[in-house]
């Protein structure tokens, strides 16, 4: 918002516009900030019903920012790139850390004189996902993919090699600018953050189904590898598997959080049914014991009903569950109950 109030300052966007890409649940925020520090900067939302860009030629009607979400941008990516963009801006970047994905392909192909990634995600687990964004902000930096994880990805995770390390921080430290939570010269207002691991032990009947779940699909992988054709390469049978790895690794995430979320698995309805779930009732509890108010975050959307109806059946309340489908109005009176009410 500095960055942006600077530029109009200067003039900048007198012909072009800042365009700012975020999730969805994040504009209200973005249109109360940008009210709140730089009230002078005019800005247009570009979601909802609200789809007619405005022109730069508009004189005084036009805004200097458009704001707009993820999902528009990336279906209206051929509208949003007539636009004359001055600065581009995107938050939450870890959204764009798969280079293959939808959304890095459409904000990457918008043409602006600066672009700025935010995100306040460590990005350090997958170099790729360093590569990702930084193609984003600055492409070409980091050079191809291919080169790039032959370079830093492979020697750094694989070998943790301290030479590629050095030259990969002395290549991108110039472009990042990064806030560490235990620079207490920048933050001094933050308590410590307190974490404790609580261990679950999944119920009888998640522990069946997920071993029955592991079972079945390394008996696919092998079956098919027996009986494929010679037509295939290594290659192509690896990328399956690799493929097929990822889809247990997520249903069994999912078993582990509730069997219900499978189909053909409804009889299997309840905390009772899950290790988890009675250790989130547990600490729910005692949040509410001690008059104390808690966020329960899940990968998966499908969860959140599930875990409304277990917590109003142990605690009479009823949870508010937001998620992508939560229309905005709804979502911000949320989002203040659960700031402001003590």
């Amino acid at each position: 918002i500095a960055a942006m109030e600077r530029l109009r300052e200067r003039g900048d966007f007198r012909n072009k516009f800042a365009l700012i890409a975020v999730p969805a649940t994040l504009i209200t925020n973005w249109t109360r900030e940008l009210r709140r520090f730089a009230p002078e900067i005019s800005f247009f939302v570009y979601y909802g019903t609200k789809k007619s860009l405005p022109s730069a030629e508009n004189g005084a009607e036009k805004p200097d920012v458009i704001i707009t979400s993820y999902g528009v941008a990336r279906t209206a990516c051929r509208e949003l790139g007539k636009l004359p963009l001055r600065l581009l801006i995107i938050d939450e970047a870890q959204a764009i850390s798969n280079p293959q994905s939808p959304l890095f392909k459409a904000v990457s192909r918008l043409q602006s004189d600066a672009r700025i990634a935010m995100s306040g995600i460590p990005i350090e687990n997958r170099l790729m996902e360093y590569w990702s964004i930084m193609q984003f902000a600055n492409p070409g930096l980091l050079g191809p993919a291919s080169r790039f994880a032959k370079d830093f990805e492979r020697p750094v995770e694989e070998r943790h090699d301290p030479d590629a390390l050095s030259r990969f921080s002395l290549i991108t430290a110039p472009f990042i600018m990064r806030h560490r939570k235990t620079d207490t010269s920048i933050i001094t207002e933050l308590p410590e953050k307190l974490s404790f691991n609580r261990y679950c032990t999944l119920s009888g009947e998640q522990a069946a189904l997920y071993q029955a779940t592991v079972d079945d699909t390394l008996g696919q992988i092998t079956s098919e590898a027996e009986n494929s054709e010679d037509g295939r390469n290594a290659e192509e049978i690896t990328a399956e598997r690799g493929i097929a790895v990822q889809k247990l690794i997520i249903r069994l995430k999912q078993i582990c959080d509730a069997p219900e979320l499978l189909p053909a698995t409804d009889r299997f309805q309840g905390p009772e049914y899950s290790g988890k779930g009675e250790a989130m009732l547990d600490l729910v509890s005692n949040v509410i014991d001690t008059s104390g108010k808690v966020l329960i975050f899940t990968q998966f959307p499908p969860m959140g009903p599930i875990l409304q109806n277990w917590i109003s059946a142990r605690t009479g309340r009823i949870p508010d569950f937001i998620s992508d489908e939560t229309p905005d109005a709804q979502r911000q009176a949320m989002i203040d109950r659960f700031q402001n009410d003590r």
